[in-house]
């Protein structure tokens, strides 16, 4: 079973990731930003019945719950390896080998840029020819 952006797209995912924020940074900001978004959350999506506009449930229409939801999250958050970012570093990824993504942070001054294309064939390309002496 492929539970693709599960992390991403439940309704229960931005006040657990706060959470796990929290637990990793010790930063209480985190932890309030949790308890908040846990109550809108609740609010919204269990209380009023809300659905997300990318909404995820299983294959016959039920609901995944929470306890599905952690239960594919804490695996996610058990395998995680964080990178050590320095000024200028540039970080490539592959998403067919992979699952990705940022953490929330507060640093203001961290700038994140993506960018998709179509995979290609390399070896389908006609590169040009280069003269040594053109080096």
């Amino acid at each position: 079973v492929w539970f693709n952006h599960l992390q991403v797209f439940h309704w229960s995912t931005f006040p657990c990731e706060l959470w796990y924020a929290f637990c990793r940074l010790h930063d209480v900001r985190f932890l309030f930003r949790s308890i908040f978004f846990w109550v809108i959350s609740i609010i919204k999506y269990v209380l009023l019945g809300h659905r997300m506009a990318l909404d995820l449930r299983f294959g016959d229409g039920t609901d995944i719950s929470v306890s599905e939801a952690n239960q594919v999250r804490k695996i996610i958050h058990k395998n995680m390896v964080f990178s050590s970012w320095q000024k200028g570093d540039i970080m490539c990824i592959d998403n067919f080998s992979v699952s990705h993504g940022r953490q929330p942070t507060y640093d203001l001054g961290r700038k994140i840029l993506v960018a998709w294309s179509t995979p290609i064939n390399k070896r389908s390309l006609q590169l040009p020819y280069i003269e040594e002496e053109d080096i």
